[in-house]
């Protein structure tokens, strides 16, 4: 507010001339010594010149033809506009005080000189001032405009979407209503069904009631018709002891049965517990750990009774893994983690290749035999324990051909 009553106070001035607004004004009193009043001038000359260029290149901007036109049509050009028209006032103001303070730096030979241009310049400013409040007039009520039709445009978006919203939870409610109808129906239609279902359910077990007491009545039927022939044509007493006899043989049959099924059973009881007397206990393999004077015999009793019995390599493997031990499942240790089909040929493999060589079991045969402990006179019983190594060396010796040198072991 202060600075547009200052800009009224100075246009007021100005219109009265430049030249007596600057006399009036000049009369104030400045204070300087020779260098500062050098340098005031020559600052506020550049700063006049700067803003009497500036002014007069704006202004011819701003008050091209067409500059409402565009400004109307064009929302980011119209806020552009309207900051240079103020720019631009606040710059004459600017312009007015700048050229009052040069007047009073001024020496006496040049300030007439000054007043009379500042005059000639004023008039054209004061013209470009008069076009400048017009389009900020302009400006603000194309503003005006703007904002109005925004609001009812606003407005009538409101409305419009609010009635969207509206159509939409009518939608909703329908579709919503739509479901819970048809799931209504959907459980009617499954009771009708259950209850369909259970009626002829009903009237099946019904029919076959109905069924079996026919058949039973015609049985009945066909029983008393045969009866009364029988009696019509042997008499009362006749059709009596035949029943009689009749039902003294098939007490006499259910008696035989009946003792003949209680035989049956002593029978198949007593065969069940002498089987169960009788029954040899499981053999299976031992656990092989390594030894080689053992592996022949535990190869032998692993293939009779495991590898016989289940041709599945995965169900071979498992239990191959179960009777090993020690070095020789170590042996194994990463075929047994396999899957495939050959897993088992190979582990197997590997173990007779370690364990089953010929040369193999003769060397340990002979470590044996060298490692023996010295058998005293007289000990009887280490002395039995040689033969029957020796015994065993010399069966392995017609089954190995490197047993041949046995006799050569020292």
């Amino acid at each position: 507010m202060d600075e547009s009553k200052k800009m009224e106070g100075l246009e007021g001035e100005v219109k009265e001339g430049g030249a007596a607004l600057l006399a009036r004004r000049s009369g104030r009193k400045v204070t300087l010594n020779p260098k500062g009043a050098a340098y005031q001038l020559e600052t506020k000359e550049k700063s006049y010149n700067v803003l009497l260029k500036e002014l007069k290149k704006t202004g011819a901007e701003l008050l091209e033809e067409d500059v409402s036109e565009r400004v109307k049509a064009d929302e980011v050009l119209h806020k552009t506009v309207t900051k240079k028209v103020r720019q631009w006032l606040h710059g004459y103001v600017t312009l007015m005080q700048t050229a009052i303070d040069l007047q009073a730096l001024l020496p006496a030979d040049r300030k007439e000189e000054h007043l009379s241009r500042h005059a000639e310049i004023g008039v054209e400013l004061n013209q470009m001032k008069e076009g400048a409040d017009a389009l900020q007039k302009e400006l603000a009520l194309i503003e005006h405009e703007t904002k109005s039709e925004g609001s009812v445009a606003g407005a009538s978006t409101t409305s419009s979407s609010m009635r969207a919203n509206l159509m939409m939870l009518r939608l909703q409610d329908e579709r919503k209503k739509a479901e819970v109808k048809a799931q209504l129906m959907a459980v009617k239609k499954r009771q009708e069904l259950l209850k369909e279902r259970q009626d002829l359910e009903l009237r099946e077990k019904e029919l076959e009631l109905q069924v079996q007491l026919d058949i039973q009545n015609a049985q009945e039927d066909i029983s008393e018709k045969f009866e009364q022939e029988l009696l019509n044509e042997d008499g009362p007493d006749e059709y009596q002891k035949d029943t009689q006899v009749k039902t003294n043989v098939k007490i006499q049959e259910k008696n035989s049965d009946g003792n003949a099924q209680a035989e049956g059973i002593l029978t198949g009881l007593a065969h069940i517990i002498s089987k169960s007397q009788n029954q040899l206990p499981v053999l299976e393999p031992e656990v092989f750990k390594g030894d080689v004077e053992q592996f022949a015999m535990w190869l032998k009793s692993f293939e009779c009774y495991i590898e016989s019995r289940t041709t599945e390599s995965t169900e071979r493997l498992h239990y191959l893994a179960t009777y090993t031990g020690g070095s020789a499942k170590r042996a194994i240790q990463g075929l047994l983690q396999l899957r495939s089909e050959d897993a088992y040929s190979k582990a197997k493999q590997k173990l007779i290749e370690r364990y089953g060589n010929d040369f193999v079991t003769a060397n340990a045969y002979r470590q044996r035999l060298h490692s023996w402990p010295h058998v005293r006179p007289g000990d009887g019983k280490a002395l039995r324990e040689l033969a029957d190594f020796l015994e065993g060396c010399l069966v392995q010796g017609g089954l190995l051909p490197c047993f041949s040198a046995i006799k050569n072991w020292q």
